[in-house]
Order: structure tokens, then C-alpha cells, then sequence
């Protein structure tokens, strides 16, 4: 799935269903890799699997950003999903 997030298509997982749970890979990780994890979990929780800009196939920034640019685009994600 897409979202379009300051201004970047980022590319996520939504399964599920119950209270939302977002998981952020780790750094230089794609989405794909915690199938078997969504599968599990989402038979209890809404889960959120969000690709960072730069990562997966959510494309890089336009320029390099900080931790808080990051925080903010997480952030961002978190009140369109609602």
C-alpha cells in the first residue's frame, strides 16, 4: 500500500485487525522482512509495517535528513492512519 507523507509515496503493510500496533524496521530494513511477524501478529492487532524514505521501495528524500525529520514523517504517518 501507499501513502503520500511530507510530500513522499512511502510504501506500508496493513493487517489486521484490534488495536493498532506499528512496527518501523530497523535501519536499512524493508518491510518485507516481518511477513511472518504481521502474519502472527495481526490475528490480535491492527499492524502497521511503515517502509522509511530511503528504505524499501518508499523512496530517499530530496535532501538528507535528521532524526527529527524521521521522527516527523513517523509522526505524520501515525495521524493519517488515525
Amino acid at each position: 500500500m501507499n501513502i503520500t507523507v511530507k510530500g513522499i509515496s512511502a510504501n506500508y503493510i496493513a493487517e489486521g485487525n484490534g488495536e493498532p500496533l506499528l512496527i518501523l524496521p530497523g535501519w536499512g530494513a524493508t518491510s518485507a522482512v516481518y511477513n511472518l511477524i504481521v502474519k502472527q501478529l495481526s490475528e490480535k492487532f491492527k499492524v502497521f509495517v511503515l517502509d522509511l524514505p530511503g528504505f524499501g521501495i518508499t523512496p530517499e528524500p530530496s535532501e538528507p535528513w535528521t532524526i527529527d525529520a524521521y521522527a516527523d514523517f513517523v509522526t505524520e504517518f501515525i495521524s493519517k492512519m488515525g
